[in-house]
């Protein structure tokens, strides 16, 4: 996988990062740079991180996908620790390696 892939069509996820976040991003040679306070760089990273296993499994990032990550994000109680979709579902991570998955579209909009 190349950083490229991982950062969508036009720098997507750099750009959605920027705005939502307020972190400073830039891609040269190969590496992806943040700049910014602790917690929004930590946030980015975690982002990127689930990005890169969704590009694993095929998946373009866009976006909503970005944006769905970010919004895991910012409701996550002190259980969940990152929402993300694999495959065609939403999945919670929660603590001690545990996943709940969403199955309809009530229980993602209560998940987020």
């Amino acid at each position: 996988m190349t950083a490229r892939r991982l950062l969508g069509h036009n720098d997507v996820v750099l750009r959605v990062l920027r705005e939502r976040l307020g972190v400073r991003t830039s891609y040269r040679r190969g590496h992806v740079y943040l700049v910014g306070g602790d917690e929004p760089v930590e946030q980015a990273l975690r982002v990127i991180e689930d990005l890169k296993d969704e590009v694993t499994r095929g998946k373009n990032p866009d976006e909503l996908v970005v944006e769905k990550l970010l919004e895991g994000l910012e409701s996550e109680g002190p259980g969940a620790q990152l929402a993300s979709y694999e495959g065609d579902d939403f999945v919670l991570r929660l603590p001690r390696g545990k996943k709940a998955v969403c199955k309809t579209a009530g229980q993602v909009d209560y998940a987020r």
